[in-house]
């Protein structure tokens, strides 16, 4: 009863409303946009034979109308929530600053450097294997987005971690509170994770530890050797230095 182009424009529709729900937090609109529309074009195809069937039609492109006109909405607004958000959230990084990019926080980032230490980051990273594991078998989709991520920085408060690149950021923040909640469960403390793309990660620390670093202390580890041979093996966050 159905021909076979109404089949192939079935298919291609389908595939599209897949892609498109992966980036809206109301994946419900975009399934019935797609099923009406589907829908409206057999009985555009068929000629009604009653009026019964005049009405449904009429009844079906008004809905499908209403629900563009939200759609055109969550476009032009995709990180709108409509659960409530956790109170903590308020002291939190940007999300994202379009559907698919992510904002980088950097200022906030210096602030959380000021605060970081080599106790911190050495704890986090002690439980890191345990954390991750601990999510796999919490939430898979959320332990995806951020097993190849590492610690990169931390104090009390704030973990900064590293990414690959910018778009497992935003996939991270989708899985942000499940992610963190885990994290305490594991450390028994609550910290607040700051995701940045590896690189902007490099320029940023090169940066941090280039206005930190004291000119007579600047002097005494040019004037060995040794030191600069280490700090090219394990970097600056593994090298401790002692008189």
């Amino acid at each position: 009863m159905i021909s076979i182009d109404w089949v192939q424009h079935a298919i291609m529709q389908l595939n599209q409303c897949q892609q498109e729900i992966k980036w809206t937090n109301s994946p419900k609109v975009f399934i019935e946009i797609t099923i009406l529309s589907l829908t409206n074009r057999v009985q555009k195809e068929e000629t009604p034979s009653a009026s019964g069937d005049t009405e449904m039609v009429t009844k079906l492109t008004s809905r499908l109308a209403t629900l563009e006109k939200e759609l055109t909405m969550l476009k032009e607004n995709p990180v709108v929530q409509s659960q409530p958000v956790p109170q903590r959230e308020t002291r939190r990084a940007p999300a994202r600053s379009s559907k698919n990019g992510f904002k980088i926080p950097y200022d906030r980032i210096r602030d959380a450097l000021k605060q970081a230490g080599k106790p911190a980051l050495k704890s986090v990273q002690s439980h890191w294997a345990d954390f991750l594991s601990k999510l796999k078998t919490t939430n898979a989709p959320a332990h995806a987005t951020i097993q190849d991520s590492k610690p990169a920085a931390a104090s009390d408060e704030i973990l900064i971690v590293a990414f690959k690149y910018e778009i497992h950021c935003s996939l991270f923040m989708d899985n942000r509170e499940t992610v963190e909640s885990v994290l305490e469960a594991v450390m028994g403390k609550n910290l607040t994770i700051i995701p940045i793309p590896e690189k902007a990660w490099t320029e940023l620390r090169a940066e941090y530890i280039n206005k930190q670093e004291k000119p007579a202390d600047s002097e005494q580890e040019q004037a060995d050797p040794l030191i600069e041979e280490a700090r090219k093996l394990v970097g600056d966050d593994l090298l401790e230095i002692h008189d």
